[in-house]
């Protein structure tokens, strides 16, 4: 047997389960997302590169920061239950074993699914949950509090996100970026708008619904 068995099953399996509950496929069978305009929930189920079978990656990606492709910024390998014991990988061992695997995998996918779209229902969620481990993520901190119009605290989380000594290019294009977003941020309308364009492009780059409404307006 070999790896696309597996996906096979795992593909089948994400039909019966996480289909229904509108997460969906995003490739061959060992991707899915969940959609929810300016954030998605992206699901894997990693292959690995010495045997068959597969790991379990559950993790949130905020679509106003550019990233040039799918990430797990927030989240991510999820330990699987086998024999009762929290293992990170199953073995494709044969059919009737992986089957009932891809099932729990499938199942544990969807609860993490469920688990995400709680914590970040809201842009005001959002920032509770996110403010627990504000050093990790200040950009994504600045751009929540600046959409509900809390600018000083938008303002004081981009100056936290800056690289300042030595900076790598991409860091340095990542500080221009706040430095723009920072100085829109006193109008929140105007940093409405700016937002809402970085979200469509990250749309167009990872091919998601081009006619999904997105819905940057949220109090605390």
């Amino acid at each position: 047997m070999g790896d696309k068995d597996a996906t096979k099953f795992l593909l089948a399996a994400g039909r019966e389960v996480l289909t229904p509950i509108g997460v969906t496929p995003s490739g061959r069978g060992r991707n899915w997302l969940d959609d929810h305009g300016w954030w998605i929930v992206n699901v894997e189920f990693q292959p690995s590169g010495w045997t068959k079978g597969s790991y379990l990656n559950v993790g949130v990606q905020w679509l106003w920061k550019p990233h040039p492709g799918h990430s797990f910024e927030y989240g991510a390998r999820v330990p699987i239950l086998t024999n009762g014991k929290p293992v990170q990988f199953v073995e494709l061992e044969n059919e009737t074993q992986f089957a009932k695997v891809a099932r729990e995998l499938v199942a544990s996918a969807a609860r993490e699914v469920f688990r995400y779209r709680e914590t970040f229902r809201t842009l005001g969620a959002c920032i509770k949950a996110l403010r627990k481990y504000e050093s990790l993520y200040p950009y994504h901190l600045a751009v929540a509090y600046g959409l509900v119009g809390k600018d000083h605290e938008s303002r004081r989380f981009f100056d936290a996100g800056q690289v300042k000594k030595t900076p790598r290019d991409w860091e340095v294009e990542q500080n221009a970026l706040m430095d723009e977003l920072s100085s829109l941020v006193r109008d929140t309308r105007a940093f409405r708008a700016r937002i809402l364009e970085i979200v469509n492009q990250q749309r167009h780059d990872l091919k998601l619904d081009p006619d999904r409404v997105i819905v940057l307006r949220d109090t605390l």
